[in-house]
This record gives C-alpha cells, sequence and structure tokens, in this order.
C-alpha cells in the first residue's frame, strides 16, 4: 500500500517453478502426507495452473517464463504416492467453451474452480464411495455485466471506484 495515496497496487508476477522449488515442495507433500498417513487421514492436493499458461500473453513470453513447466509436469505424474489434482489439460479443453480465470485478475471463474471441484471429488468418491458430489444443476446461475473481482464481490454501487481510490 502506498502512504501517499489511497490506491492498493499488489503485482502478481508469474514466475517459472524451477526444479529445486518443484522438488522442495514435493517432499514437503510427502512428509506431510506420511504424517496424514500415520493418523489415518487421507490426503489431497490440488494445484492451480497459472493463468499464462492456459492463456498465454505471447508465445515468447510463454518460453520464457515458463521453460521449466515441462519438468514440473513430469515430476507431478511421477508422485504416485499423493494425491494431485492438476486441471491443466482440462482447463485448456474447457477453455475453449468457458473463461477459466476472470478477464481482469488471476483467480479462477466458477467455471474453472467447477473443474476442479469435480476432479478433486472423482478421487474423493474413490476413497468415500458414499460421498455426494453436486452437479451443475444443484446450482442456481445468473449472469452479470459488472466487473467481479477481489474486492467486494456484491456489486453495490460505487463500491469498485471506492476500492480504486476514486470519489
Amino acid at each position: 500500500i502506498d502512504k501517499n495515496s489511497k490506491f492498493l497496487y499488489v503485482d502478481y508476477e508469474y514466475k517459472d517453478i524451477n526444479p529445486s522449488d518443484t522438488d522442495e515442495a514435493l517432499k514437503t507433500l510427502y512428509k506431510f502426507n506420511e504424517f496424514c498417513k500415520q493418523h489415518n487421514i487421507k490426503f489431497y492436493v490440488i494445484i492451480t495452473p497459472q493463468k499464462p499458461l492456459i492463456y498465454p500473453y505471447s508465445k515468447i513470453d510463454n518460453d520464457i517464463k515458463f521453460k521449466n513447466h515441462p519438468y514440473f509436469l513430469q515430476q507431478i505424474k511421477k508422485a504416485k504416492d499423493l494425491n494431485i489434482i492438476y486441471p491443466y489439460n482440462e482447463f485448456l479443453e474447457a477453455k475453449k467453451d468457458n473463461y477459466m480465470f476472470f478477464k481482469t485478475e488471476h483467480h479462477w471463474t466458477d467455471d474453472g474452480a467447477f473443474i476442479a471441484y469435480n476432479l478433486l471429488m472423482n478421487k474423493i468418491q474413490k476413497d468415500f464411495p458414499s460421498v455426494n458430489k453436486l452437479q451443475n444443476n444443484d446450482f442456481e446461475y445468473y449472469y452479470n455485466n459488472k466487473v467481479k473481482a477481489d474486492f467486494d464481490k456484491t456489486f453495490n454501487y460505487g463500491s469498485s471506484f471506492y476500492y480504486i481510490g476514486l470519489p
């Protein structure tokens, strides 16, 4: 937050996941998974694909920033003992019909979140068949032409102007 203004500036710089970070993260997940097994707890992990991997800004930019993505995917696929959900391929397919991320930010849309939810529930139902999985028709849909963002999801008149510091 800049103390001299009412603006809040957050920079979400998408960085490549280097191999040592990937390996270290997986070690931590394996360690936590062992703890869960010892305590009879099922552990599931959802890893969010980064927005520029689904919607690349440019071919050159994508190649530079995400050169280690194939290594990351390879390591995730090798992680057999972990219940990892990584909806990268599903997002690539679904983006033909729906937005997976909001245009103005890095968060999933409801469609993106529902894809991840379905993948997670499919894994959970293998372990717990009696768990109820919600379907699309279990939800009420409505559309609004106002921007949905991090700030205030109630869409009150003027709230966006308030949060970005405009009178």
